[in-house]
């Protein structure tokens, strides 16, 4: 069980928000062995059990409302049942195939108001069946191939079904559908690693923000129809000495909305700002939120007197830099949304000082932002039209991540 809450001002009033969460889960599996064949079997059940409340804890015009007045309170409550069933076979000595079936049936109710009296009753009931299966072909000791299909769904989330319902659109929340096709190679040779793998996640019914908005200003979800994630991710693991490692890792992809449509604020005019019935802005492709097409990685890993110092033998030097491409903060793709690249170095040290023969005392020391770069890897963005025909009013904020920063740590391990 989790207790947790806020308490702060606005403007008259001094006013508490809190949750009060439980969780219950149980869960067991059966593993069954014979020959070329595995499997394993497996089940599990969850209940969650969440209150959101708020109180008045004071007021200064008080109007005879009593002390810790209760002002809202609503409840969720999910229960979940999940099965799967599991198996892999050894065709022979070349080829294994394994399937994956699973099944998830969930029960999500809401009940009770939220801060703004808006009634919350809602039962939203799901199941899904998401089977996935797939073959590695071992050529030799050294090459492999390996091809693979799932099937996925998602459904919504508390704060989406809350949302939609506000609007009046809770009954045309769907489940998400993923479909997930995976082609790979992978080679290991004594002191090099290597693997590539091409990757088609092909959405339906995705639920992203299309800038649409209920009467009392909350963001809706929609459903768009066809949407995807396309890549190939390679990766490569290098043992250079037996005293330094190399790796390093690139994923290229395409991450696109079709047939989009974004809902924009507008105005009458620049001047006054009187509200109008929101500007539709069609995309017949367009990226999606966060989501980079270029993400890169390397790291060297160096344990210089592994071999020549048994007291320093377990000392450990890392130099690691990452490099994450463009990517925007809404799903319009407009030059205002665009979040630029940006590149990041780490150093880390660290020493392990053996205590018993079961335990050890590790000291490290890790510099983030070694270059001291300035870079912002998030924000928002708000955009307003004019039937005037003035130019658009955009508005941003961005959120910067530190520049150099160090933090030490010391562990104990027994």
């Amino acid at each position: 069980q989790i207790v947790g809450g806020v308490e702060h001002k606005k403007g008259d009033f001094i006013i508490r928000q809190a949750m009060d969460n439980s969780y219950y889960a149980l869960s067991s599996n059966l593993s069954y062995n014979a020959g070329p064949l595995r499997t394993t079997f497996g089940a599990s059940f969850s209940f969650y059990d969440g209150d959101h409340f708020g109180s008045m804890l004071w007021a200064k015009y008080n109007a005879n409302i009593p002390q810790n007045y209760s002002w809202y309170l609503n409840t969720g409550k999910k229960t979940e049942i999940n099965t799967f069933l599991r198996g892999e076979w050894d065709l022979c000595s070349i080829f294994t195939v394994f399937a994956d079936l699973q099944y998830r049936r969930i029960d999500f109710n809401l009940s009770g108001t939220d801060k703004d009296f808006v009634s919350m009753a809602r039962q939203n009931n799901y199941s899904f069946f998401n089977p996935k299966a797939g073959i590695t072909a071992c050529i030799d000791e050294r090459n492999s191939l390996f091809a693979s299909f799932a099937v996925g769904h998602r459904e919504p989330s508390r704060s989406d079904v809350k949302e939609s319902i506000k609007a009046g659109k809770a009954h045309l929340l769907k489940a998400e559908r993923l479909l997930d096709y995976e082609i790979g190679y992978q080679y290991v040779a004594p002191k090099l690693k290597l693997s590539a793998n091409l990757y088609f996640m092909e959405y339906k019914d995705q639920l992203v923000s299309t800038g649409k908005l209920s009467e009392t200003g909350y963001v809706i979800k929609e459903n768009i129809p066809q949407s995807y994630r396309r890549g190939v991710e390679v990766s490569a693991v290098w043992q250079m000495a037996d005293e330094v490692q190399v790796a390093a890792n690139v994923t290229l992809s395409a991450n696109k909305l079709k047939n989009y449509t974004c809902w924009v604020d507008t105005y009458d005019n620049d001047y006054d700002w009187n509200p109008v019935e929101q500007t539709q802005v069609f995309y017949k492709s367009s990226h999606l939120t966060l989501s980079p097409g270029v993400i890169g990685m390397a790291k060297i890993v160096a344990e210089p007197f592994k071999n020549v110092s048994k007291c320093l033998k377990t000392t450990s030097f890392s130099l690691s830099g990452k490099y994450i491409g463009e990517q925007y903060m809404d799903n319009s793709s407009s030059d205002a949304a665009r979040v630029p690249g940006y590149f990041t170095m780490a150093l880390n040290a660290s020493h392990k000082f053996k205590v018993k023969d079961n335990s050890h005392i590790e000291l490290s020391l890790c510099v983030d932002n070694l270059l001291n770069n300035k870079y912002y890897s998030y924000g928002w963005i708000y955009t307003a039209k004019f039937l005037n025909g003035a130019d658009d009013y955009i508005e941003q904020g961005i959120y910067p991540q530190a520049e150099r920063n160090f933090m030490f740590r010391i562990s104990y391990r027994f």
